[in-house]
């Protein structure tokens, strides 16, 4: 704290604007070298007010100690220009602030993708309406907002963002600690509380016409500086995304249990294998999931069958189910992957298909179901049942009771079954087979699934066409993929793009 009162006694000098600061900062190294320096070397200071000299001869500490004290009350963060906290976007602005008050939290200002929001004080309803979409959005989206807090269209994007549950930003025209407008008093600590209020004005400090304009200089030139049009493009895309990204994107959307995120790991998904015995962020998502699923169990009912589906191709739900399954190996359960995609078999591919599977005992009954059950010879515990041949009638296969047979048997042999399923909407099979599952887990793929799409997950979930429904979001991360509509197997049977697959 020692430096810190020189820093504020400099630009607390009456005439020290931030450009003469700099000045005085250029000629002397440091604010404390200024106060020490003998006054006859305030001389050398070119093109500096008399004013200013006279100001900086004075070396009465009085004033500093009593801001530095006042910044310890209120809990303030101070940040001079020397701190490596200090935002470097606005330190090559030409006239930084020496120092910065900060209430709240402190951010990684130039690792952080930024937005400004600044606008009219006396807007219209639809204007008051579009900001706070834009705040939201933006938060959603995980951008930095940075604001006023002004009533009007400031005030509105902020409380949008705060919605959204998005970092927030307020530059003020005066102390960190002095509301105005008065009706924002609420704003100010909920902005505090999840963001930064910041100012270059000591506590205490009024409100005066004149900070406002120097003022914006921080909040548009030191934020958006080299990204000006940057920032527009990504308002376009912001607007024309309707991609689920993350939990954000679900909450309010659907009333459906959520189990969970598996993070994005794109060697993990090309080997297919996330647990295993060293630890991990993927592997402890599954333990996360894992654990999660136990608040699932109905009363009396124990949760064995565990079913795996989704709207569109690529959403991991093959991924998910076998390290899911390897997961509940690792805790000692007994525990047979089922391939029910009896068209595709993503999951059998997985595993060097086996010739005999499903559709053939479904569709033999001199098959018995230890012909259909394989080893993994990885994992003690862990087997496996593949799809089989691929049969011209499916879904009449699936409705066959030697189905419900099948899983009655498993269950008595084994402590879990998890069941790679198609997805659902496109063909029938997901609603034909979801009669076995005790639990269904629908797997959204972040940034491909489209938000319009989650009225019909959620029709899905009140209507009880899938039992015992939870949602698991995959792939979550700061690359993002494109999102194609429908299934896309390509299985050549003419389905179309179906209910779930349509634009809307």
């Amino acid at each position: 704290m020692s430096s810190l009162k020189y820093w504020i006694w400099l630009a607390t000098r009456q005439g020290a604007s931030p450009v003469r600061t700099l000045r005085v900062l250029e000629q002397f190294g440091s604010p404390e070298r200024a106060y020490f320096a003998d006054p006859g070397e305030y001389g050398l200071l070119a093109d500096i007010p008399d004013k200013l000299r006279a100001a900086l001869a004075d070396k009465s500490l009085a004033e500093a100690e009593r801001i530095l004290g006042e910044c310890e009350r209120l809990g303030l963060r101070v940040l001079t220009l020397q701190d490596a906290e200090y935002p470097e976007r606005l330190r090559q602005i030409p006239d930084p602030p020496a120092v910065l008050y900060l209430r709240g939290r402190t951010f990684a200002f130039d690792e952080e993708a930024a937005i400004a929001v600044v606008g009219a004080r006396e807007p219209t309803p639809y204007g008051v309406k579009m900001a706070g979409k834009l705040g939201l959005e933006l938060a959603r989206q995980g951008a930095l907002l940075v604001s006023g807090i002004a009533q009007g269209l400031d005030a509105a994007a902020i409380r949008g963002a705060l919605k959204g549950g998005g970092p927030v930003v307020s530059v003020l025209g005066g102390g960190v600690d002095v509301v105005y407008p008065r009706e924002n008093r609420f704003l100010y600590e909920d902005v505090a509380a999840a963001g930064a209020l910041i100012s270059e004005y000591p506590p205490g400090t009024g409100i005066q016409a004149g900070h406002f304009p120097v003022r914006n200089r921080i909040l548009l030139l030191g934020v958006l500086v080299g990204l000006a049009v940057p920032g527009v493009v990504f308002l376009m895309i912001l607007f024309m995304d309707t991609r689920v990204h993350s939990r954000k994107d679900l909450k309010g959307a659907v009333s459906i249990p959520f189990l969970g995120e598996v993070p994005q790991d794109k060697e993990a998904a090309k080997a297919g294998v996330a647990v295993g015995e060293e630890d991990g962020m993927l592997a402890e998502s599954f333990r996360i999931l894992r654990t999660n699923m136990t608040f699932m169990v109905k009363k009396d009912k124990p949760m064995q069958v565990v079913t795996f589906t989704s709207f569109n191709e690529g959403a991991g739900k093959t991924f998910i189910s076998r390290n899911l399954a390897m997961s509940l190996v690792l805790t000692r359960k007994r525990v047979v992957l089922v391939d029910l995609d009896i068209r595709k078999g993503p999951l059998s591919r997985h595993f060097h298909k086996h010739p005999v599977g499903v559709t053939n005992y479904l569709a033999d009954d001199s098959i018995r179901l230890d012909d259909i059950i394989h080893t993994d010879g990885k994992f003690d515990n862990l087997d496996i049942i593949s799809s089989g041949t691929v049969a011209p009638n499916p879904a009449e296969l699936l409705m066959d009771e030697r189905l419900d047979a099948m899983v009655e048997e498993l269950r008595q042999r084994y402590d879990y079954i998890i069941v790679d399923n198609v997805p659902v909407g496109i063909v029938a099979d997901a609603t034909i087979t979801n009669r076995i599952s005790d639990l269904t887990i629908f797997v959204v793929r972040a940034g491909r699934l489209d938000r319009r799409l989650l009225p019909d997950m959620e029709e899905l979930y009140r209507d009880n066409k899938l039992r015992n429904m939870a949602i698991i979001l995959n792939g979550v991360g700061p690359h993002r993929r494109g999102y194609g509509y429908g299934y896309g197997y390509g299985y050549g049977y003419g389905y179309g793009y179906g209910k779930h697959g349509r634009r809307k």
